[in-house]
């Protein structure tokens, strides 16, 4: 019997152990069930996060898509003004031609201008002269008038 009560008293004292042991297991399993919810709550966060960080990639794409639109504009537009300057380059440089020949004609022009206000002069003061003349005769064609009206009047 003794057997039988040293055999007992050990399953009593295994049963004791197996319940510490137990008890500290469900512990452990309470401190990891914890750690798992926080891990949980971590988690959703994280989502959370990656959520939003998704709404900004997504805002981000829209917004380069509109930069490049926008970068497309301006490239045009610069093609267009590049286009815009070399025709007004060309126009400048075909005004400048012009603005030449009429340098030249201008200056051809003012030299006869010259020549003929040369040859006006000389016939103004022809015809000034002539002027003269003519004056002078009908001044005395008026003297030989009077002189005769007054033979006459005697």
């Amino acid at each position: 019997m003794e057997n039988i009560e040293r055999i007992l008293k050990d399953i009593l004292q295994g049963q004791q152990e197996m319940r510490g042991d137990i008890k500290q297991m469900q512990g452990d399993i309470k401190q990891m069930q914890g750690d798992i919810k926080q891990m949980q709550g971590d988690i959703k966060q994280m989502q959370g996060d990656i959520k939003q960080m998704q709404g900004d990639i997504r805002q981000l794409q829209g917004d380069m898509h509109q930069v490049r639109g926008e970068i497309k504009e301006l490239r045009d537009n610069q093609q267009q003004l590049q286009g815009d300057i070399q025709h007004i380059q060309e126009d400048i440089k075909e005004v400048k031609c012009d603005v030449k020949d009429i340098k030249l004609k201008l200056d051809d022009l003012e030299i006869k201008n010259a020549e003929r206000h040369i040859e006006i002069y000389g016939e103004i003061k022809a015809l000034r002269k002539d002027l003269l003349a003519i004056e002078s005769v009908t001044a005395k064609n008026w003297n030989d008038i009077v002189h005769l009206k007054g033979v006459k009047l005697i």
